[in-house]
């Protein structure tokens, strides 16, 4: 789960000056990893081969 604490070390983890797209761009990481990691716990994950599966049939 996303915390203010987890975004405030990420804010202080960055170099001056900030950029505010820089800010954004680590915060949508951060969330996306944290969505990945929650996901993963809750077993709602695909194999490899059924991926692949969905990225061969996107490509047709």
């Amino acid at each position: 789960m996303l915390t203010k604490e987890n975004i405030i070390t990420t804010i202080n983890g960055l170099q001056e000056p900030i950029i505010l797209d820089d800010v954004l761009e680590r915060i949508f990481l951060l969330e996306k990893i944290e969505r990945g990691i929650e996901q993963s716990k809750n077993e709602q994950v695909i194999s490899d081969v059924e991926m692949d599966k969905r990225i061969e049939s996107w490509l047709i």
